[in-house]
């Protein structure tokens, strides 16, 4: 079975409480029972002080005032990350939810919070100037700016490490719909979405004047833009690294660039999926131009329109794309040179279907059949399975996938699902070495039982129980297994 993107070293727990620990010391102010506003508590706190929030709805604009501090919801005690959901910072379309620019480090820390309404003119959701906070399981949704950066701005060196969030559905008038970045900022994005947000360029991120983006399990999907770079715009010496990063069904309306805009830029690409991005211009996949040595390894490149690669312009010196140990459709005619560029086709390319899990529904998970298995570069560290790398940013794990229904178990299990994540249905696989008394649920984050998939005695061997959940809402869910003294719980992720 399929490891899912999002999958950690670490549990959401032993984050939660590092976060905690690392960060504070000895005193805790409570929001709202100690102080009727989290921007209260913050003037109230010293260094190394944690602001706990309960539950709720809570004005912006939030300014941490250049403090060391920890602001989060139930999540930094409980490990739940469902509390980003019940404890909002609601900006009411007046303002933003959260300010950072007093040169704020990575011990300010924002988390398990949702940010919402922002409108301002630059910076919807989050404004980090000069400043570096860590933003920990948040969802930045539906802010806007008039100018740059609906969901999150970063500008003059700033440089936040943001992880296990979500920025979805902001918009911004110019640069940046989801992220806007400028002017030497770097920030880190370690599972992290960036869905269905638009701007007049960069639609996903957007990256200019030096700055050196780190992309780390990263999934860019449905963004818009207007003019270019519809997933992601990188511009003017913004040197960016893609691991495991998926960039995925994004547009790119009038120039150029429905998933990937690099202009004067080196950009490295690992282990990345860049699949049915569209332009009406040139550069479905990925558009490039002037000086600039974009470097694709352990690629999938496929069903972007109207070519996967476009090349335009003669610089001197001249620019080059290196390919090596990918799925490209088309093959080399699939990268198309109008100007001097160097086509360095390396080892290891192929131009066969990948064989997607169900792409037409955003599942790009690879296939138990797929040509992508275990045909990336050998000299890459292997994938977690313990087998040679595969090609694209979702690795089909070997040693999950139960080889026959006639196999018979030495131990109770609960395998990974599949796929995950997951559009409408996954299937969900585990093992009895014994007639059992079997409890097979449903749970959201919050604990509440969604469904109950099985109950009652099983035989022995490999069961299958397929889940639809069409009629679900997008989200992270848990699925339980109980087995006589048994107790077993997987993480699945339903993406629309």
């Amino acid at each position: 079975m399929k490891s899912a993107m999002f999958t950690t070293q670490l549990t959401v727990l032993s984050l939660s409480l590092s976060l905690l620990f690392s960060y504070t010391s000895a005193e805790v102010l409570n929001v709202p029972d100690d102080y009727g506003s989290i921007q209260a508590a913050i003037e109230a706190s010293g260094n190394r002080d944690t602001i706990l929030v309960q539950p709720g709805i809570y004005a912006g604009d939030i300014d941490f005032l250049r403090k060391n501090i920890t602001v989060g919801s139930l999540y930094l005690t409980t490990g739940d990350a469902g509390y980003r959901d019940e404890t909002i910072i609601d900006a009411g379309n007046d303002g933003r939810p959260v300010t950072c620019r007093s040169g704020e480090g990575n011990r300010s820390v924002l988390a398990g919070f949702t940010l919402r309404n922002g409108q301002v003119v630059d910076g919807g959701g989050v404004y980090c100037r000069g400043s570096s906070p860590t933003l920990d399981n948040l969802a930045v949704i539906g802010n806007r700016a008039s100018g740059k950066g609906g969901g999150i701005f970063c500008d003059d060196y700033a440089s936040p490490v943001i992880t296990n969030s979500v920025i979805s559905s902001n918009d911004a008038n110019e640069q940046g719909g989801g992220i806007y970045c400028n002017e030497h900022s770097s920030p880190r994005l370690t599972h992290v979405e960036v869905i269905s947000n638009s701007g007049s360029t960069g639609g996903g991120i957007y990256c200019n004047n030096s700055s050196r983006a780190v992309l780390t399990d990263v999934t860019v999907s449905g963004n818009r833009a207007d003019v270019m770079g519809g997933g992601i715009h990188c511009a003017r010496d913004s040197d960016v690294h893609m691991l495991r990063v998926a960039v995925v069904d994004n547009y790119a309306e009038s120039m150029r660039a429905g998933g990937i805009y690099i202009g004067i830029s080196d950009v490295r690409m690992e282990n990345v999926t860049i699949a049915r991005n569209r332009t009406d211009g040139d550069g479905g996949g990925i558009h490039f131009m002037g000086t600039c040595h974009p470097v694709l390894k352990n690629a999938v490149l496929w069903g972007n329109s109207p070519n996967q690669v476009y090349q335009q312009g003669s610089p001197d010196p001249a620019a080059s794309i290196e390919i090596s140990y990918s799925d490209i459709e088309a093959g080399r005619n699939g990268v198309v040179i109008t100007g001097n560029a160097r086509l360095e086709w390396g080892n290891g390319n192929i131009d066969t279907n990948p064989l997607f899990s169900d792409e037409e529904n955003g599942d790009y998970n690879l296939t138990e059949n797929s040509p992508c298995i275990d045909t990336g570069d050998p000299e890459s560290d292997p994938d977690p399975d313990g087998t040679r790398a595969d090609m694209g940013a979702f690795y089909f794990d070997q040693l999950d996938v139960p080889k026959s229904e006639d196999v018979i178990s030495e131990e109770f299990r609960l395998f990974p699902a599949f796929p995950n994540p997951f559009n409408s249905t996954t299937t969900i696989t585990y093992a009895l070495p014994a007639l059992s008394p079997v409890s097979l649920k449903l749970y959201d984050l919050s604990g509440r039982e969604v469904r109950t998939l099985v109950e009652g005695n099983q035989r022995s061997g490999i069961h299958h129980v397929v889940l639809n959940a069409s009629n679900m809402p997008s989200g992270l869910y848990f699925v339980r297994l109980e087995a006589k003294d048994c107790v077993f719980a997987k993480r699945i992720m339903l993406i629309r």
